[in-house]
């Protein structure tokens, strides 16, 4: 079988960690052409490293984005599809709140539908699902993404266009593993690995395989959502 995304162009904006470096080495895989766009100023190197082209991107400057997604138009021809990884606002983040992702999205959907075709991914977390406490305005601006992916997928799906989100639950991560007590609430019994979340990606991304999906916030949790969250509801059953 062919690749995936073989002469397709792949953007990919928000926080760029090694999450997002693992999607673009994937995406490159599949046979995409690959933009990174981001804030984060280290993240120029590792793209250039694997081979992606990279782009200074705040999506708070709504001017500048629009610049910047001309010139990944312009440079490689279009953009096929799209990937935003939502960072955590957590006070010092210069995440980009829902406006800015709004804007963003009007722009790479202005190419999309003048071509007939395209595929927006979001990327964030199960705390858009329920509410941890202590994390108000990042439960709020994942919970506005997910309406934001549904109203775009119905808004664009007569276009060609399709609009889906994931949530991922934990994440392995070597520099902070999860404690005991977090994977307790998982039914699967361990944190995911970064693959697991690329491999949703590209399906999400793949029209031979989610050709027909559209509108859906695909939990990748290991069951975390399915599952009583806080013990102490355990006890009311």
């Amino acid at each position: 079988m062919s690749p995936r995304l073989s002469g397709q162009v792949a953007l990919i904006t928000g926080e760029c960690d090694a999450l997002c470096l693992s999607l673009a080495r994937s995406l490159l895989q599949e046979g995409a052409q690959v933009a990174l766009a981001g804030s984060d100023g280290r993240g120029g190197s590792a793209a250039e490293a694997i081979g992606v082209r990279w782009y200074a991107l705040d999506l708070r400057d709504h001017e500048a984005s629009r610049a910047v997604i001309g010139n990944v138009v312009d440079q490689l021809g279009g953009i096929d599809v799209w990937l935003h990884h939502a960072s955590p606002p957590d006070g010092a983040s210069a995440a980009a709140g829902l406006d800015d992702i709004c804007n963003c999205a009007q722009v790479v959907g202005e190419n999309m539908k003048s071509r007939g075709a395209g595929r927006v991914i979001f990327l964030a977390t199960v705390a858009g699902l329920f509410a941890p406490a202590g994390q108000a305005l990042r439960n709020s601006q994942e919970a506005g993404l997910y309406m934001l992916t549904k109203s775009l997928a119905v808004d664009w799906a007569p276009l060609g266009l399709r609009v889906n989100a994931i949530a991922r639950g934990v994440v392995q991560d070597a520099a902070n593993p999860p404690d005991d007590h977090l994977l307790e609430r998982i039914p699967l019994g361990r944190a995911a690995r970064a693959q697991e979340m690329v491999e949703a990606a590209l399906f999400l991304a793949d029209d031979r395989e989610s050709s027909f999906v559209t509108g859906e916030v695909l939990r990748v949790d290991g069951g975390w959502t399915a599952y009583h969250l806080f013990h102490p509801f355990d006890d009311a059953f």
